[in-house]
Parts: C-alpha cells; structure tokens; sequence
C-alpha cells in the first residue's frame, strides 16, 4: 500500500471510532463519581409494579418476596401469566400479588407488554385513587428495600420516568459471565450517572424502570414496543419527558454462565434494524438543526461502534506508520482503557459483598 491508501484508510477508521471514543470519554469524566438524589420526603403517589412471568414459574417466588419486601404499601404487585398458568396464579396469590392473563395473539413478548402497560394506564391512571406510576421487573430479579419508595420519591418530585440501577451479581467462573458482568457497570452504572450530571435524559435497560401516566400515553399514541428502548427513549425526548437515573435503588439479575443473551425477557433489540438507526439518526440531526443542543449525545450514541471495535480501531492506527495516525490510535486505547478501568472501579464493591438479600 502506498502513503496516499494509509492516509485514507487511517482516515476512515479514525472518523469510524471517533464518536465512540467521544462518548466514552465524556462517560468516563462526568460517570466516575454518584450524582446527589437527595430528595424530601412528602407524600408519596401510590404505583404498580409489573411482573412479565408468562410460563415461567423458576424464581418467580422470590422476585415477588423481594419486591412486597420493598413496597411499604406504596405499590401493588400484578404478575403477567401465560395461558391462565394455575401454578404461577398459587405463587403469586401467596405473595400477596395479582394475576393478568395474557390474551393476546402476538408472539413477541415485549409488544405483550407494551399493549399490557396500555391497558393498565387506561384503566387505573385516572380518578381520585389513580395509580401515577408503572415499574417493570423481570422475573429472575430482585430489588433493593428502597425500591419502591425511590421510585415514589422521583415522581413525587416531577419525574415522569426513572431508571434505578440494573446491576448483576458477581460470575463465579466464566471469562464470558465476568466479562459481560463488567459491561454491565459501564453501560448500566457508569453512563446514566454522566447523562444525569450532564442534565440528559438517562436512557431505558428494559428492567427496574418505571413510567408516568404522561409517560404511557406517549407509548400510547406513537410507540409499539416500550422494550425497544432506544426507540422509545427517543419519543419521549420528543415529548420532552426526560428519564431520571436513581442509583441508589437497584434491581439485580445473576449472569447465567451459558450463551444467553443478558437481557430481561431476551427481547432487548429485538426488530432493531439499520433502517430504524438511520430513521432515528436523520430525526435527531434535525432536532439539532433546530436548536436542539441535549440531541448531540443520543446521536452521539446511536453513531458509536461497540467498545471493542473502538480498540481494535485504536491498534489498527498504531499499527499504520503514520505518526500523526499512531498518536490517533493510542488516545482511542488510552480512550478505551480508563473507561473499562473505571467500570471495574464501580463493580468492585459488589465484586466484594453483595448485600446478603441480594443473593439469587
């Protein structure tokens, strides 16, 4: 390859890892430390927490042990059931929680909640003993002893979603379940905290969030899946309802050591598609041709390449004889490397002692 090549294609992966390692460093400065969630107490609105189980019976029973733990009278607890399953029905009755059939047609899980999210915000959201909000937890899960009341809290004072943190519990073996255990810190921990120190909207895991009846009937009238997060965080940024970030509240899942996929009800990204990314990106330039500023970072984030792309990037320009390009490619390392660092720093407390409640 002649010097005019390597410039070019020095210059193609530069501006193909550039946003990523942009965003990282942004997530890394503003992430590191917790923001303050101080908030008063007043009184708190009363919500519904909702429990995808469907078939699934295995560790039904202490998820919902763990959330009546937490609701303080704050909350009811309605479990989503499969085919009139009698077996779920016994062991959410003896929780203390409620039971809703499933009986739509559709076979993706993630629309059956969203039109289940519908149909609770329409029938409970108004009237004098409204419900004001809706969280969701997966099953496998449990949650802190503050998590209801947190929740209450951020909508006592104004929010109209909220995200606690979804953490995991440390893999005991496995180069995968550490790995993604990791990732998790960065993306679930590290990001939200520098989107809330920014003043941004934190963003939506699919698990341990809860909505607003503002909020649902945005879902309402424009989305058709709330577990395709990133399309969804997107209407509500055009509705101007920011999502609020509460780490000290949390929901936790054990990484299985198998090939799962890590995420609740294995939907996350489900019908995601380059077109819908393209759609996403030509409405949020627009947003910023308009004025716009808070736009930048989701669309900094759609145009992101995943992590490690971005190292493999930053070698690949160390490994060019340019030099101009070798300094490139050891910022993006460099980039890369305190980011992980600094998720390692915030995964270790619970890499140490998990509270004894916690353990699934």
């Amino acid at each position: 390859m002649n010097i005019l090549s390597h410039y070019l294609l020095s210059l193609v992966i530069f501006l193909a890892i550039l946003p990523g390692c942009l965003m990282l460093t942004i997530y890394t400065w503003f992430g590191r430390k917790p923001v303050a969630t101080e908030l008063d107490q007043i009184k708190l609105p009363k919500g519904l927490i909702l429990v995808p189980a469907y078939d699934d019976t295995q560790g039904l029973a202490s998820t919902l042990q763990s959330l009546k733990r937490s609701c303080h009278g704050l909350a009811h607890i309605i479990v989503l059931s499969d085919h009139n399953s009698q077996e779920i029905k016994q062991v959410a009755w003896a929780a203390g929680a409620l039971v809703l059939t499933n009986k739509s047609d559709s076979g993706n899980r993630a629309v059956v909640l969203t039109d289940v999210l519908n149909r609770l915000q329409a029938r409970f959201g108004n009237g004098e003993k409204s419900i004001h909000w809706y969280a969701v937890v997966d099953v496998h899960c449990k949650v802190s002893d503050n998590f209801a009341e947190r929740l209450a809290l951020q909508f006592a004072h104004g929010a109209d979603a909220v995200q606690v943190h979804y953490r995991t519990l440390k893999p005991h073996k496995g180069w995968r379940p550490k790995l993604l255990h990791l990732t998790f810190a960065g993306i679930n921990l590290l990001r939200p905290r520098a989107r809330q120190r920014l003043g941004l909207s934190c963003g939506l895991f699919g698990n341990g969030f809860a909505l607003s009846n503002r909020a649902l009937a945005n879902l309402t009238t424009q989305a058709e899946n709330v577990i395709e997060e990133t399309e969804y965080h997107q209407i509500l940024l055009d509705a101007n309802i920011y999502v609020q970030f509460d780490d000290s509240a949390w929901v936790i899942t054990r990484i299985p050591n198998n090939d799962q996929t890590i995420t609740p009800f294995g939907l996350h990204g489900e019908g995601r598609s380059w077109l819908k990314e393209c759609r996403q990106i030509s409405r949020l330039l627009r947003g910023i041709a308009q004025g716009d500023a808070h736009l930048f970072e989701p669309l900094l984030n759609l145009l992101s390449l995943p992590t490690a792309y971005l190292l493999l990037g930053g070698v690949a320009l160390i490994l060019f004889p340019l030099p101009h390009g070798q300094l490139l490619g050891w910022l993006a390392v460099t980039t890369v490397f305190c980011y992980i660092l600094t998720s390692a720093r915030l995964a270790q407390p619970w890499l140490a002692s998990p509270p004894q409640h916690a353990m699934l």
